[in-house]
């Protein structure tokens, strides 16, 4: 079932950051566009981790001594979103329906590059009381639906980020 939100509902906000700073900028990749879904997700995953080396002592004689763990570190937390973009229940005729992929998918592809720097953005991801600051690492989409003309007017993306700890100038 899909949440469509509405007055009432919260809606995830995607914004970049200035390359700089810690603090949310609300000017993103074209001319202070913030970027908004068009329907709100049915979950979000958020994978959490450390990472472990493994030592052997090869002293000890025992033909299969296990290694023991070694505490390397926390791994960056990872953000996981299957968003739904869609221009087809738009009022508008078939022929005047709009390609999905110029609307949405175009958008969300520059956060993946930047054209200023030569870094991608650092974004802030928003959803209610959900906040995540990171970069894009991969993005997924799926064109599901078309027009007769082959016009995509329906897709599905796979939006991943990867949390990142941003101190001024050090990027």
């Amino acid at each position: 079932m899909l949440n469509h939100g509405g007055p009432d509902k919260a809606k995830i906000k995607i914004l970049t950051l200035s390359e700089y700073s810690n603090t949310v900028s609300q000017i993103s990749m074209s001319q202070g566009e913030i970027l908004t879904v068009q329907i709100n997700p049915n979950k979000l995953t958020i994978t959490d981790g450390v990472s472990y080396g493994e030592s052997v002592d090869l002293f000890k004689r025992k033909p299969r001594t296990l290694p023991t763990e070694q505490y390397l570190s926390h791994q960056a937390r990872e953000l996981k979103v299957e968003l739904l973009f869609d221009t087809y229940t738009s009022p508008k005729t078939e022929d005047e329906k709009e390609d999905v992929k110029k609307v949405y998918i175009n958008k969300f592809t520059k956060l993946l590059t930047n054209n200023d720097a030569r870094k991608p953005p650092r974004v802030f991801f928003s959803w209610g009381s959900i906040q995540f600051m990171g970069l894009v690492t991969n993005l997924t989409y799926t064109y599901t639906m078309f027009t007769r003309s082959g016009k995509p007017v329906r897709a599905t993306m796979d939006l991943t980020l990867k949390e990142f700890d941003f101190q001024v100038g050090t990027r």
